[in-house]
């Protein structure tokens, strides 16, 4: 539940969302969020990204840091 935790909520996608969202010197392509399937939008960032992911990936890595396992 730990990882879990760390990768979806803060400081996992939730947090890096919320930045996304808010970051108005992104471009507007970056700061949209699509959950459709790619092959049906391929124009549009998919929400499945290495970014996202790799993102999350590394702050399950911080809970070790955090003494948090």
């Amino acid at each position: 539940m730990v990882a879990l935790a760390l990768h979806e909520a803060i400081p996992g996608h939730h947090l890096q969302m919320g930045y996304q969202l808010r970051n108005g010197n992104l471009p507007s392509f970056l700061r949209t969020v699509e959950d459709r399937r790619y092959e049906f939008c391929p124009a549009r960032r998919q929400l499945f990204a290495a970014y996202m992911e790799g993102w999350a990936l590394y702050c399950e890595a911080l809970g070790e840091e955090m003494g948090l396992y």
